[in-house]
Order: C-alpha cells, then structure tokens, then sequence
C-alpha cells in the first residue's frame, strides 16, 4: 500500500483500483503500475496478445469514441446519377485505411475505444500489428489516460502524437472462469507505466462476498496510509495502535480525576471508562475476555509500556509498535472529537423546559423557571406517574 500511495499520492476512484480473480491465492496479489481493465480485450483475435514498449491511444466520446463508419444521415439522399453505392462504399474503405494508416505512422500499439470497433476496422488494425480494444467504460477509460498519460480524443480522425500515452508492457491474460461456459474471462493489464497517475491492485484467490470485504479493505488501507502522511488537508502522522492509545489515554484521564471535586470527578471517570470500552469491544469481537484483556492492559501501562496493545490475530497483550499496528493521527483525533461532541449533546437533551400547573401559557416577562415551575416539579416528586394528557 504504502508503494500505491506513493504513486498516486491521494487513492482515488480515477486513481486506485482494485481487481479480484479467483485463481491463485492470496499470495499472488500484486500492485500494477498502471491499469487493469477487467472486462475488456482483443477485439479481434489476429490482433497480438502482448505489446512490450507499447505506445497508446484512447479514443473517448459519447458519439465519436469508437472505430465505426459515419452514419448516415435520416434526411441524406443519395443521387445514383452522379455516384453509385460501390463509390460510396469505397469511400468509407479509404477513409478506414486513412485512419489506420495514420496510426501506424504515429507508432500507435494499442487503441482503446469507449465505444465499438467494426470489423473492417478491426481487420486493419490486426494487420497493422495493432491491438484494438472495445466498449471500455468512462472510469476505466479515465484511469488508463491517468496511467499512461494520454488524451481522451474525441475524433478518431484528429489525432496528434502529443495525444498519446506509453506503457511498458499491455497483455491480455486470463480472467476467472465463466459460469456455464468453457471459456474464461480476459482482462488487459496497462503495466510499468512511467510516472503513472492511477495503479491498480490485483488480488487473487478471492470471490463473492470475499472479494467485496477484500475489496473494501484494501481501499480503506491505501486511505489510511495517504491520512496519516497528511494527504487531503489532514494532520499527519501515526500512533501506536491494537487499544494501546485508549489504555494510555484511560490511565491519565483517570489520573487526572482525582485532582478534581464534586461531580466533575465522576464525570471524568466515566471518560476515562470509554476509553476503555474500545478495547473491551476489540477484545470481545476477537473472542478473547474483556475483562482479562483491560485488567492485562492496565498493568501493562502502569507499568510503562506506552505502547501496549491487544494486538490480533495472536490476541495477545504486547508492543503494538513492534507488532507493527498504528492508527493514524487525524483517524484518532477525529473519532475522541465525535465521541466528546455527541456526549456533550446527549446531556444537553437534560436541560429539559417544564410545564406549569395552568394552562395558560407563560408572559413575556416569565423566566423558565419560575416558582410556578419549581412548585410543579416539587408536585412531580411527591404524585408520580402523572400523565401530562389528563385534563
């Protein structure tokens, strides 16, 4: 992850993509330096199945994105008297065979389309040694002109080498197996672009509900790493990780309380007790004891060491810096924060306003409690069960 972010800086839709395949194990996973499209490959088989040093070409566009011929017009008509339809169809040959020709000028290697490429097209294209790719959707066709570098061109027809971006190596390779077919899925690899914009994740030996929790969790890695470099405004940094920074927060708020009178002692106690209800929940989820997992932890920081977690899957009391788990600074910071604003909510919902013994409603001049309202709590206390819908 921490290779990714380098790369990309801020994970991203356009920028970090994640591909699963059921094959392999989870050991295979890798990072592409580049794009993966997972749906898409040769549009024909003659083209090559793998380009090295391959410069590439993105057509994009709603309309235009594709290798077809211009459509006819529903208002066009057509005088036989000055041309004929062979005339007609040998000028669509010549234009096809202008365009391609003028790839192969470039030194294009592979073109990748937003929409489809005919078969006449594809027929030149293979011929040209070009490999041609189809019907690649709007964030794929986004990650590869991050990746290598290229333009999304709207025209086939209007095309300039600065349009053009470059990868190392483009092949198409097996994808997981079809359901009640023979044949598997392809996908094409964009890989060892120079100075990409957008990588991709490949993991393998995951699929169904696996895949999409695999998913998930890869993503919310990369996101972690970028936060805690300080990426999106954020502040930076990491600390140690597994409930340690809960515990060593619990031990000081707790120090803390007993410097204070009154009711406030409690009331810092009580925070200090949250604190520790994190990593009761971390330890109960694990299936370990709660109660051991706190009373270890709170001897292990009484004791000095700082950096003490319950650190999985082991679900053992040791250092979490050594075990190597951190959290990130702004990820902490900002869930103490919510924490303290929605407690200090919940008791503002005590400031509750009472009614009064009348049904008359309150002057201008009444404060909210008045002695009419004191005299109704005092009756409260001594009647209850009163119902306030009672005429």
């Amino acid at each position: 992850m921490v290779d990714a972010v380098d790369l990309v800086t801020r994970p991203t839709e356009e920028t970090f993509a994640v591909r699963t395949l059921s094959t392999g194990s989870l050991g295979d996973s890798r990072i592409v330096r580049g794009a993966v499209l997972d749906r898409n490959g040769r549009a024909n088989e003659h083209m090559p199945r793998r380009v090295a040093d391959a410069t590439v070409l993105l057509l994009d566009g709603h309309t235009t994105g594709g290798l077809t011929d211009p459509e006819w017009d529903e208002r066009a008509t057509l005088d036989l008297r000055s041309s004929s339809v062979g005339e007609v169809k040998d000028l669509y040959a010549a234009r096809r065979e202008d365009i391609v020709d003028s790839y192969r000028e470039m030194g294009v290697d592979v073109v990748v389309c937003r929409l489809g490429i005919t078969p006449e097209f594809q027929k030149l294209l293979a011929d040209a040694g070009i490999m041609g790719i189809r019907a690649v959707n709007r964030l794929d066709m986004r990650q590869l002109a991050r990746a290598t570098g290229a333009s999304l061109v709207r025209n086939p027809e209007d095309v300039s080498p600065d349009d053009l971006g470059f990868a190392g190596s483009v092949e198409e390779v097996r994808g997981d197996p079809r359901r009640g077919r023979r044949k598997n899925t392809v996908m094409t690899v964009f890989d060892e672009c120079p100075n990409p914009g957008s990588v991709a994740v490949v993991l393998h030996g995951v699929s169904g509900h696996v895949a999409t929790q695999a998913t998930t969790g890869v993503r919310k890695m990369a996101a972690a790493v970028a936060v805690a470099r300080g990426e999106g405004g954020h502040r930076p940094g990491v600390v140690p990780g597994a409930g340690a920074i809960e515990m060593e927060l619990s031990r000081a708020v707790r120090a803390r309380a007993t410097d204070l009178p009154t009711k406030a002692q409690l009331a810092v106690e009580g925070m200090a007790d949250a604190f520790e209800t994190v990593v009761a929940t971390l330890a109960r989820n694990a299936g370990a004891d709660p109660i051991d997992a706190v009373a270890d932890l709170r001897m292990a920081h009484a004791a000095g060491g700082l950096d003490a977690g319950f650190v999985l899957p082991e679900r053992e009391v040791k250092s979490a810096t050594d075990a190597g788990v951190f959290d990130p600074v702004a990820y902490r910071r900002t869930g103490i924060v919510a924490a303290c604003e929605v407690a200090d909510l919940v008791l503002r919902v005590d400031d509750a306003i009472d009614a009064t013994f009348s049904d008359e409603p309150l002057g201008p001049d009444d404060a909210i409690y008045d002695d009419r309202a004191e005299n109704h709590l005092d009756w409260l206390e001594e009647n209850p069960g009163t119902r306030w819908d009672r005429d």
